[in-house]
């Protein structure tokens, strides 16, 4: 994907926000480090919430997100 080439990337979600965060990219696999924090809270991301990372080619460092809830108490629908 290019990523080893940049040391951030801006993940952006489908209402056009954005957050930049640094990544590690070792031989098997790619950790997110500064900016994960920030952006955990900002979506209020719980245990058991699934997110799907899309990097569209030719778009540069920019992966795009979604996230999928775990199904939270009392919501039923």
């Amino acid at each position: 994907m290019g990523l080893t080439k940049e040391p951030s990337t801006v993940i952006k979600d489908s209402e056009g926000r954005k957050w930049r965060l640094n990544i590690l990219v070792y031989a098997r696999s790619v950790h997110l480090g500064a900016g994960w924090s920030k952006f955990m809270e900002e979506n209020k991301l719980e245990v058991g919430d699934t997110l799907l990372f899309q990097h569209i080619p030719n778009t540069g460092n920019v992966i795009y997100f979604h996230i999928i809830r775990k199904a939270r108490d009392g919501n039923h629908g």
